[in-house]
């Protein structure tokens, strides 16, 4: 009956043995599954860094088209600062002629009143001293006539003069206009390539609306900035046709030309010192962009790596379960036909007890059965403390499961916030960090699969020699059971064997720690060459294309 219990105990054992063995599958279904996930994840990873990539490439294009903008401003301005410098100068020749001229005309005109009252003194003298000096009035009145005719040959020939000045005021007046006509050109050329940036700007749009939308409040600012100060040289040109009604009306606002002028050329220094400032930062962040990329994608394939390695070592897994299961099946059949046995050898037993011969024989046995029954006791414990190992051996993974999809929504989250292009930098530095960190807890925790793994075959490899331990001493105990029956037949008193040593083991030696390997090698240097910003930009694109 003790064999029975035994034997029922032990076929209890062996169904939770099962239980848990089913349970273990689900768990690997669930790291299939995880796995799956996993690969999704890094699928949508790699699309979101190849659409930032192409978000890059549209910066650039609308960078290079601003600079192309502000080079064509940068000309009008310069253009029109030499035609204003021509204008004044020519107005600077125009009014030191109109001064002599005016210096020469009144002195003329002086001359002429100076002139005119001699004649009338003249006349009236010679009105007295007709009688007396005929002569010399009549000499000094043919005097006085040539230097009339000379006075007015030389006011023909200041009219002629002011003729000429007039004439060169209407040719400048006319350049003014080419001048205004040439600047309208470049307005136009200004406002088609407006256009331009405009229709990139609106083919863009489906691909990034947010940044667009900066990008376009900036085109729309500096548009606003040009006609202001197109309009600002508009009123210069009006100006300039007011100048000479007042020349102290001009000469102030020739002041506050060149006030304005000054500061438009203080703006253009201090854009451009900005613009060579955003260019340097933006490469540096541009090769920081290129930098982490590069190790996501090393990462990434480390992990589809170790993702693989775990896919073949759950397949082992599994064949190893699915051959346990086979062998505890064998198990089973094998106690049932020992149950027979043990039944069949109770009834011997018991119509062997009614010989008052075998009463030492059947002490001895029962002292025998006593040991054996402490045996299954200690098997018992030890399989309830290997059960309680397996339980918390189930639970670990479950935890670190549940620490790896924390992280991978962690992320996630990150990888969402990446979009933002200003804060780029300093959360890839934090993502760069949290991923050292999950790659290192998932080797952590690979490593220690690994080893709970060797601990578990090491466990069923011990249940399974206690088990065939048992069954050696069950074929002893029905040994000694037919030596009885034969001492019994022949009257010889035979001593009984000792029981087998148990079969312990050897412990398996702890395998060898996996070493990193570190890839020190990069795609991702560039030349030592100085190269400009758009040969620059070329090479990356170039480069990162090869690489997708």
């Amino acid at each position: 009956m003790d064999l029975l219990e035994t034997t029922l105990k032990v076929i209890e054992n062996l169904s939770v043995v099962r239980e848990n063995l089913s349970s273990y599958e689900l768990n690997l279904k669930q790291c299939e599954e995880y796995i799956n996930q996993l690969k999704e994840s890094l699928q949508e990873t790699q699309s979101e860094n190849i659409q930032n990539l192409e978000i890059l490439e549209i910066n650039n294009l609308t960078k290079n088209a601003f600079n192309e903008n502000c080079r064509l401003v940068k000309k009008l301005f310069g253009q029109v600062y030499d035609y204003a410098q021509e204008i004044e100068n020519k107005l600077n020749k125009i009014l030191q002629e109109e001064n002599a001229l005016n210096e020469s005309f009144n002195e003329n005109s002086e001359r002429i009143q100076r002139l005119e009252n001699t004649f009338i003194n003249e006349t009236k003298l010679l009105g007295i001293l007709e009688k007396d000096v005929g002569d010399k009035v009549a000499k000094e009145s043919l005097e006085i006539e040539s230097t009339i005719s000379n006075i007015k040959t030389e006011q023909k020939q200041y009219e002629e003069l002011w003729r000429d000045v007039m004439d060169e005021f209407e040719n400048k007046q006319k350049t003014l206009q080419t001048i205004k006509l040439e600047t309208e050109m470049l307005q136009d050329k200004v406002d088609t390539e407006n256009h331009q940036v405009e229709t990139l700007a609106q083919e863009n749009r489906k691909t990034n609306l947010n940044l667009f939308e900066e990008i376009k409040d900036e085109i729309i600012k500096k548009d606003r900035l040009l006609e202001s100060e197109t309009e600002e040289v508009l009123i210069l040109s009006h100006k300039c046709k007011e100048i000479f009604k007042s020349k102290e009306e001009f000469i102030q606002k020739q002041a506050d030309m060149r006030k304005t002028l000054e500061l438009l050329n203080v703006k253009c220094m201090n854009t451009e010192v900005c613009l060579r400032a955003t260019e340097a930062e933006n490469k540096k962040r541009i090769e920081l962009l290129h930098l982490d990329i590069d190790s996501k994608t090393k990462i990434i394939n480390d992990k589809e790596n170790e993702l693989l390695a775990c896919e073949e070592k759950i397949k082992t897994l599994n064949d190893e379960v699915e051959h346990i299961t086979s062998k505890i099946a064998a198990l089973e059949n094998e106690l049932h036909s020992l149950s027979g046995h043990a039944n069949e050898n109770e009834k011997k037993i018991a119509e062997e007890v009614n010989n008052p011969y075998n009463s030492q024989e059947i002490d001895s046995l029962t002292n025998k059965s006593m040991e054996l029954r402490e045996l299954l006791s200690k098997c018992e414990e030890e399989i309830r403390e290997k059960e309680n190992e397996l339980n918390v051996i189930k639970t670990v993974p479950s935890l670190e499961l549940s620490e790896i999809k924390s992280k991978m929504q962690q992320l996630e989250l990150e990888s969402a916030e990446n979009i933002e292009l200003k804060q780029a930098i300093e959360e890839k530095v934090l993502d760069n960090k949290n991923l050292q960190q999950a790659a290192e807890s998932h080797q952590i925790a690979l490593k220690e699969f690994e080893m709970k793994k060797i601990q578990l075959n090491a466990d069923n490899e011990l249940c399974q020699q206690e088990m065939k331990n048992l069954i050696l001493q069950c074929d002893n105990i029905e040994k000694e059971i037919q030596r009885l029956e034969a001492s019994k037949q022949k009257s010889i008193k035979i001593t009984p064997t000792p029981p087998p040593k148990s079969l312990t083991p050897k412990r398996m030696p702890t395998p060898p720690k996996r070493k990193r390997k570190i890839d020190n090698e990069s795609d991702s240097d560039v030349d030592g060459e100085r190269l400009s910003y758009g040969e620059f930009m070329s090479k990356k694109t170039n480069n990162s294309k090869q690489k997708w």
